[in-house]
């Protein structure tokens, strides 16, 4: 599993994942502190 977190963006953060099957489900969560909004 390591591997594949390691793949995502430095944007995100690894919560946890389940595999279920031939399913996998990860959750992610974002690693900034805030966002700037444009409008």
């Amino acid at each position: 599993m390591e591997e594949i977190v390691n793949l995502l963006s430095e944007d995100f953060k690894y919560v946890k994942h389940e595999i279920s099957g031939d399913r996998m489900m990860i959750w992610m969560k974002s690693a900034k502190k805030g966002v700037i909004c444009l409008y």
